[in-house]
């Protein structure tokens, strides 16, 4: 048995899979497009490593393609026969592919969160963990925004990817959630620690941008910016327009459109108008709060919100 580069057993005599294993690891947390190479050169060193077959395997669940069912079902095979001779954490890696390949994800979150409660070094787990960390930090107790283009859960749908950003110990410190829409992905969630530098995620967007072209992806949607056609108004847009982009502007700092504005605008995208129907004009004001509410932008008043309580 080879220990990895945490310390961590692994069931192969081959030091070569052991390195390619750890390799092949930091490429996937790194968004390396190399990472699939990696892991045939891995099972190559030893066609009988369990949980490379395990790694490999959550690979092909993660891509969502009904065209690797059949591979799942041979990798899956060739990962429980050789759990006879896997470590218990181990071979709860091969029970959580086997959920997760039959459908129950949840199962197999709960079976990473105890695999980190034993060993908290576990990568192939810890991802999620660090992902979930982030989001806590980020929002520091507040309340999550967003409604029209951000997912319930991030973890619960199988066709999401994440671009991570990593510290030199491998940990996440930010991430991109990004789900398929139409010819590419579009952005999900945006989140970073407290103590990251300034500028993270307009880097983590390029460099998904830059991975994207190569995969295939057609298009990168960010998020819808409201009122961008009032804020990109300037001195000779009529009257109207400026008036409506000083009152936008005073608003700022409880909705942050401009801000918002801003950041998309710096990766000079191409703008989509976006409309939102309705049969009378008197509808406007409740349409707008509900909007907001939705959006998490504004509550309930007090009174009623303890009522629901």
């Amino acid at each position: 048995m080879q220990p990895d580069e945490r310390g961590l057993g692994l069931s192969t005599d081959s030091a070569d899979a052991a390195a390619l294993f750890d390799r092949s690891v930091e490429h996937y947390l790194k968004f390396h497009a190399d990472t699939p190479m990696l892991v045939g050169q891995m099972l190559a060193a030893d066609p009988h490593f369990a949980l490379g077959h395990c790694f490999k395997g959550y690979l092909l669940l993660s891509a969502s393609n009904p065209a690797f069912r059949s591979e799942i079902a041979a990798t899956l095979a060739a990962a429980q026969t050789g759990a006879d001779k896997a470590s218990d954490r181990e071979r709860r890696h091969i029970a959580a592919f086997a959920a997760w390949a039959g459908g129950g994800l949840d199962r197999s979150f709960g079976i990473w969160r105890e695999l980190l409660d034993e060993y908290p070094t576990d990568l192939l787990a810890a991802e999620r963990k660090d992902v979930d960390a982030v989001t806590r930090e980020w929002l520091g107790g507040a309340v999550d925004r967003g409604f029209s283009m951000a997912m319930d859960d991030l973890h619960s749908h199988p066709q999401a990817r994440f671009a991570l950003a990593t510290d030199a110990s491998g940990r996440v410190r930010g991430y991109l959630h990004l789900v398929p829409s139409g010819r590419g992905y579009s952005l999900s969630a945006m989140r970073r620690g407290r103590d990251t530098p300034n500028g993270l995620m307009e880097y983590v967007i390029v460099r998904t941008a830059l991975w994207a072209a190569p995969e295939g992806v057609e298009e990168l949607s960010l998020n819808f910016s409201a009122f961008a056609d009032v804020l990109r108004a300037d001195r000779a847009a009529p009257m109207r327009l400026r008036l409506t982009r000083a009152v936008l502007l005073r608003l700022d700092r409880f909705f942050q459109l401009e801000r918002l504005f801003s950041f998309n605008r710096k990766f000079h995208p191409t703008w989509r108008t976006r409309y939102i129907c309705f049969e009378r004009a008197i509808d406007v004001p409740v349409l707008s709060l509900a909007t907001l509410h939705a959006e998490r932008l504004i509550g309930p008043p007090g009174r009623f919100a303890a009522r629901r309580r």
